[in-house]
């Protein structure tokens, strides 16, 4: 059956013109819109002159690969579009290539200046490449652009004085019009607008316009695959992984993972050793790094990542609330402060990297926030004694040993390891959530609870739907050691 999937998803890619040659399918595709303009600055950088000298030495090759975090393979492709149909690609941010922007826009101007076509080939190449890439319904549109834009024409022109780069710039501007999607009309209108024939403007415009027409295309591409992901997505998910790690023996981490699981209490259900696996990550894994995390959970590992530092600021978030509700009476009942204070501190937690920064700025504003609403509220003031009381008792309870940062904790890993026993048990997706009662605690934090358990349920049940099976074998054999071990 998952042979058969497969090879209906080998037809789809043929259908959707993606290279067949490639070893991973929607990868180069989606790689080259993300470097597209660091490539193509690179290439002009490289590129020499009549003397053979080069003209530009940058190297953004070494650059794009440091600073791009995520490979675009196949399978990380399947999982982001079944967790988010949604999901679609972006270029990087300007300021990630701005100096090359700005040095290859220098040395356009000098060489116009000159008069100094030589760069013409290395230019019309690449944006020759993209208007293909652009045209891939269309043969007789790609058949015009080869005729036109021929690598060895433009070398015999520019041998012989008579390149008419104004002329191809106007032809690719009027052929990135007849191309691109309705909502890029207008940047293409405004390259028709330049003055120029042939200029600095012109030519970045081109380049970048270009790359957001690529990035319609791979992400149009990305929609059409939708369809067969929601009929197969699972099956096809797990086998790309295997493929990816050599097979169902190369799995240390998660066998770890598990058997750490299983120790810790869970000897029941699939499902609740499962669970049981995800809580620790969440809770007790402080040195949890993509090299010790599970092989099965790594296309996950940032979102996972995330939710790690969401539930320790709910945790302060809530130390804070309790403690001010014991030196305070008067704010029990005060529903709108408890919910402004949270809303705040969740954003001042999550806003400053520095643990030490973090605990201080979130303390301080909710000394000043609570001041503000006592008086509000005709209440007293703290005494100076009891501030610098409230203020150490706060700062100690963000301490994840401390004793009501670790009762917090406990609760809050009791009710998300509920919730997801059910999302297990139903193999239904949360779609809304109220907070059970005896959770005082999180009274004030239900909407942010809400969100992060939505986002926490929607992974794990993926996830548990991919790769179930192999964990239930991974369990099997795990018992099966064990048992031996014990009879020895």
């Amino acid at each position: 059956m998952l042979k058969l999937q497969y090879e209906e998803l080998k037809s789809l890619k043929r259908t959707i013109n993606l290279d067949e040659k490639a070893n991973e399918v929607w990868a180069p595709l989606i790689q080259r819109q993300q470097v597209l303009i660091l490539n193509t600055f690179k290439k002009f950088n490289h590129s020499k002159d009549n003397e053979g000298n080069t003209l530009k030495n940058h190297l953004c090759e070494e650059w794009t690969n440091k600073n791009l975090d995520i490979k675009y393979t196949n399978d990380f492709l399947a999982h982001e579009l079944m967790l988010d149909p949604n999901f679609k690609l972006e270029l990087p941010e300007p300021h990630a290539y701005e100096p090359y922007k700005k040095e290859f826009i220098e040395f356009l101007s000098d060489s116009l200046k000159k008069k100094d076509y030589s760069f013409a080939p290395v230019l019309i190449h690449n944006i020759m490449n993209s208007l293909l890439h652009c045209a891939l319904g269309s043969k007789e549109a790609q058949n015009k652009l080869k005729d036109v834009l021929d690598d060895d024409l433009l070398l015999q022109q520019i041998s012989r004085g008579s390149l008419e780069v104004g002329a191809l710039m106007k032809f690719v501007v009027d052929t990135m019009g007849s191309l691109c999607a309705p909502d890029r009309d207008k940047m293409v209108e405004s390259l028709r607008s330049l003055d120029a024939l042939i200029s600095e403007p012109l030519i970045a415009g081109i380049i970048e316009t270009l790359a957001l027409m690529k990035l319609d295309v791979a992400n149009y591409q990305l929609r059409s695959i939708l369809p067969f992901l929601k009929a197969h997505g699972y099956q096809y998910e797990l086998e790309m992984f295997l493929k990816r790690v050599g097979g169902f023996g190369n799995l240390n981490k998660t066998e770890r993972w598990l058997t750490s699981a299983l120790t810790r209490g869970s000897k029941d259900s699939l499902q609740k050793t499962f669970v049981m696996g995800i809580a620790d990550i969440l809770f007790t894994a402080d040195n949890w790094s993509l090299n010790t995390c599970p092989e099965i959970l790594k296309l996950d590992y940032g979102r996972l990542k995330e939710s790690i530092e969401k539930i320790k600021n709910i945790v302060k978030t809530a130390c804070t609330l309790l403690h001010m509700e014991m030196h305070a009476r008067a704010l029990r009942n005060a529903s709108g402060f408890k919910k402004k204070l949270s809303n705040d501190l969740l954003v001042l937690l999550s806003g400053i990297e520095k643990e030490f920064d973090k605990n201080i700025s979130a303390c301080e504003h909710a000394l000043k926030l609570m001041a503000t609403f006592l008086r509000d509220l005709d209440q007293p003031e703290l005494l100076h004694k009891d501030k610098s009381s409230l203020t150490n008792l706060i700062l100690q309870s963000y301490n994840q040993e401390n004793v009501l940062n670790r009762h917090v904790k406990r609760k809050l890993r009791s009710l998300i390891e509920d919730i997801l026993s059910s999302v297990l048990k139903t193999q239904t997706a949360l779609k809304e959530w109220t907070l059970p009662r005896g959770n005082v605690e999180f009274s004030a934090l239900e909407n942010h609870l809400n969100d992060l358990l939505l986002d926490i349920n929607r992974v794990v049940l993926h996830d548990y739907m991919v790769y179930g099976d192999i964990c239930k074998q991974i369990i099997a054999s795990i018992r099966t050691e064990t048992h031996e071990a014990e009879t020895d």
